[in-house]
């Protein structure tokens, strides 16, 4: 059986940016050839709550994630998303098989390369 994608059901969205995320991408993503060659900047910006909502910068380089809490300053694309609505998204990717997930990333970084150039 492959391996799935598993989020904690209870994990905030600082857990998620600042430790769930970079270590994900460096224990399923980081060697994919896709991800070696790019180079992006995503802000995300959750809104609709005071304590959990925030602003995260993350930057994919040679397949290395690194997060930058509270700046959206050089990102190629910002991302404005209600806490609640963030919520929902990961119950919805919660048990995707890590296969299908590298494959749907892989295909939305290329898109936003092509739409950089």
């Amino acid at each position: 059986m492959s391996e799935k994608f598993k989020v904690p059901r209870k994990i905030t969205p600082e857990e998620f940016y600042q430790s769930f995320l970079p270590r994900f991408v460096a224990e399923h993503l980081a060697e994919h050839p896709d991800f070696r060659q790019i180079e992006i900047t995503v802000a995300m910006e959750l809104t609709g709550d005071e304590e959990l909502g925030g602003t995260w910068r993350l930057r994919l380089s040679g397949g290395r994630l690194t997060v930058d809490a509270g700046r959206a300053d050089g990102a190629d694309v910002v991302v404005t998303q209600d806490v609640e609505d963030w919520r929902e998204g990961l119950k919805e990717s919660n048990g995707t098989p890590i296969a299908e997930i590298e494959k749907r990333l892989a295909g939305a970084a290329k898109r936003v390369e092509a739409f950089k150039r």
